[in-house]
């Protein structure tokens, strides 16, 4: 079967090194592939964030979306293919005194043989195996930047080696722990300079990583300790160590996605080209688990037996030199449909040098074993000039280095063919420089190509504002001391103090003592209005009865601000004087106008975007920018660069309860009322299209708030100027 051509280890010693490279071609391949459509079906398909209840958002937390399904049809083809197949295929040849329940159990323990791996330590190996694909599939979601969570997997063999270290496996040298530690902390380097960080993508990205590199670290403790020293005994039975860990995960799996992803719907209708890529994304990451029992780590194929450390270091070589050409195809071909990320010379540098540390090291261990094997060959052929009958010599691994296992030597030649083999590295070294290069050269390029790029904002060119800048505040009941501490931070700021800003609060109470208010708080006015309409209602209001004394900016917040860790420092180092819009919430979150939703269980598809986004941008809208927490920079200019008529219509939408936000047509059961519209999230995500600035530059060159800076980066990645 062509099944079989995905595993040369389960085959006899007839196995070629060409199968292998083939094997490893073809798990680059697939992995690519797999990521990158998955990241496609997330960011440019809307196969992400669903419908969700309000109930289930409260409890389903960051994992409220469909990557736990994807985790589960990836599982169930995996099965499909490692467990029927086999099974009907060998059904003809296998005896009839052979039970089912031996067969299984046989096809089970990817060990074999007497001298297999432990229960004790390959059933958590492979749990943690097949938990790492739900894990992978959440961290493709979260982590904004794919290509930087692809070079993290330069820390899997490294954590592997630290694992073992703490076990106090003797193979593992002094220099082995110390290059697994370097590699660390060049990852921590990685880490450290990426612009693009969230806290799920952290913790679903690293803990997918440990947890792979805890699995490959109880494979080989085991294989090292249970002298597991043939193929058919060995780890590497990679279809059987995968049907285990895909049946041990999937109950996991299966009543994760019960609790959370069960009661959710799709937002919008899912259309033929996005289920051609999810089957496309299926087959592939079934393809790559079958080859390796990974999705982001590279096969180990370049080693023949588990006790030999130089073959064991010689797989972190070639594991390396795979995941380097897969991390640059995958960059080139996630930039080619779209979807974009940016990494420093830092990053790249760590990267490279991460990779270089484990190969010099890897290739170090494999010429002395070689050097050994030579030896054994001369003293083989020396015994066998002697006569029949004599028996070949055996090695104590003693006489080879980092190892305390024996092997013979007859059984571990390694006979590659060079030609090929040098054949098949450069064509390896050439699509990975390929895949690199053009994905640096459009990474430091500072435009997105967009079909269709934006058209140039509609500007009040004739406006001239009497003030610098207002600081707008939306009140409830907010304790005092608190907002007096915000307005005076904001004040404080070197960009800020200059400029002696108003403050003008709105607080929703028509029975708040107002001027006790301007009194306690220093401002230049304080309006009670009703309580309806949330945040944005208060904004709304602000702009239309003003709209002829309007600030040059105006900094709109509310009196609970949010992430005030970020907020601060993203106002004093991006806002400007030519600030047109610049949103000081979570930032990079683009979707379909037509259709689309986000992780907090917002959607909507009644077309108020793509409305509101042909009258303030004069065209029909595609992918646009959202903006988060109802926090602010504004212009006159761009606020009044669209008609008033549009902002009085929104008003409306918020505090009309006979409108059409009201309504169950566009509610569609999610909760509401006057003072706490649905409309209202749909506003906060509205500010940046309505101001002009849903261009996709922004979107990709903004650090998270947690990232903070880009490196390289300038003011005007996170907004759009007026000039």
């Amino acid at each position: 079967m062509a099944l079989d051509a995905f595993d040369s280890e389960d085959e006899s010693d007839g196995c070629t090194l060409r199968s292998k490279w083939r094997k490893a071609g073809i798990w680059t391949v697939a992995s690519v592939v797999a990521i990158v459509s998955a990241k496609n079906l997330f960011e440019e398909h809307n196969y992400h964030y669903r419908k969700t209840s309000p109930q289930l958002q409260k409890r389903s937390g960051l994992i409220a979306d469909t990557a736990l399904r994807l985790a589960l049809f990836i599982n169930v083809a995996t099965l499909i293919v490692l467990t029927v197949l086999p099974l009907v295929s060998q059904r003809a040849t296998r005896s009839k005194t052979n039970s089912w329940k031996s067969f299984i159990l046989s096809e089970l323990n990817p060990a074999g043989g007497r001298n297999g791996l432990p229960w004790r330590l390959l059933l958590p190996a492979a749990l943690l195996a097949g938990v790492s694909v739900p894990l992978f599939t959440q961290a493709i979601l979260h982590f904004q930047n794919t290509v930087t969570l692809l070079m993290l997997t330069v820390l899997v063999h490294p954590l592997k080696d630290i694992f073992l270290a703490i076990t106090g496996e003797p193979y593992l040298s002094h220099r082995k722990l110390a290059n697994a530690v370097i590699t660390a902390l060049l990852g921590s380097l990685i880490l450290y300079d990426e612009y693009r960080l969230l806290v799920p993508g952290l913790v679903f990205g690293l803990t997918a990583i440990i947890v792979t590199g805890l699995s490959k670290a109880l494979l080989t403790y085991g294989a090292l300790n249970s002298g597991a020293t043939t193929r058919t005994s060995s780890m590497t039975s990679t279809k059987r160590l995968t049907r285990l860990a895909v049946l041990l995960s999937l109950p996991v799996i299966t009543v994760l996605t019960y609790i959370f992803e069960s009661k959710t719907s799709p937002p919008g209708a899912v259309n033929g080209i996005t289920v051609l890529i999810l089957i496309v994304n299926i087959a592939a990451s079934t393809t790559a688990l079958v080859i390796a029992g990974s999705l982001f780590s590279a096969p180990e194929i370049a080693g023949e037996k588990l006790g030999i450390p130089g073959f064991q270091s010689a797989q972190v070589s070639f594991c390396d030199a795979l995941e380097f050409l897969r991390t640059g195809a995958a960059a080139i071909l996630a930039t080619v449909v779209s979807w974009r990320g940016y990494i420093s010379w830092l990053q790249l540098t760590a990267y490279l040098v991460g990779i270089g540390v484990n190969s010099r090291a890897a290739l170090e261990d494999l010429s002395s074993t070689q050097k050994i094997l030579s030896q054994d060959r001369e003293l083989e052929h020396e015994y066998s000039s002697r006569g029949p009958g004599l028996r070949s010599p055996t090695r104590v691994s003693g006489d080879a280095p980092d190892s305390n296992h024996q092997f013979r030597t007859a059984s571990t030649r390694w006979k590659p063919n060079n030609a090929h083999d040098r054949t098949h590295i450069l064509l390896y070294l050439f699509v990975a420089l390929f895949g690199w290069i053009s994905y640096l050269t459009q990474n430091f390029q500072s435009t997105t190509y967009t079909p269709f790029p934006p058209s140039p904002p509609h500007f009040d060119t004739t406006y001239n504002p009497h003030s610098k800048l207002d600081i707008v505040i939306s009140m409830h009941h907010e304790p005092l001391p608190s907002i007096a501490t915000t307005i005076s931070k904001i004040k404080q700021l070197s960009n800020i103090a200059a400029l002696s800003p108003r403050v003008v609060i709105y607080i929703k109470d028509e029975n708040a003592n107002t001027d006790h208010l301007v009194q306690a708080l220093g401002a230049s006015s304080v309006t009670a209005i009703p309580n309806q309409g949330r945040e944005s209602d208060t904004y709304l209001h602000h702009i239309i009865n003003n709209w002829d004394s309007l600030a040059e900016h105006t900094l709109f917040i509310q009196a609970d601000i949010h992430n005030p860790r970020e907020f601060y420092p993203r106002l004093r180092d991006y806002y400007r004087p030519h600030t047109g819009m610049l949103s000081l919430g979570f930032s990079g979150n683009v979707c379909d106008c037509q259709d689309c939703s986000d992780r907090w269980g917002w959607w909507d598809t009644s077309g108020v975007l793509s409305d509101v986004y042909r009258k303030a941008n004069g065209r029909d809208c595609g992918a646009i920018l959202l903006s988060y927490k109802g926090q602010f920079v504004v212009s006159a200019r761009r606020i009044r660069g669209v008609d008033i008529s549009v902002y009085k219509d929104l008003k409306d939408a918020l505090v009309n309860e006979k409108g059409w936000a009201h309504q169950q047509g566009y509610l569609q059961g999610r909760p509401n009322s006057l003072n706490a519209p649905y409309f209202g999230f749909t506003m906060e995500r509205l500010w940046s299209v309505l101001f002009q600035c849903s261009d996709l530059d922004v979107a990709w060159k903004c650090p998270t708030l947690l990232s903070g800076t880009r490196r390289g980066g300038d003011a005007g990645d996170c907004q759009c100027f007026d000039e």
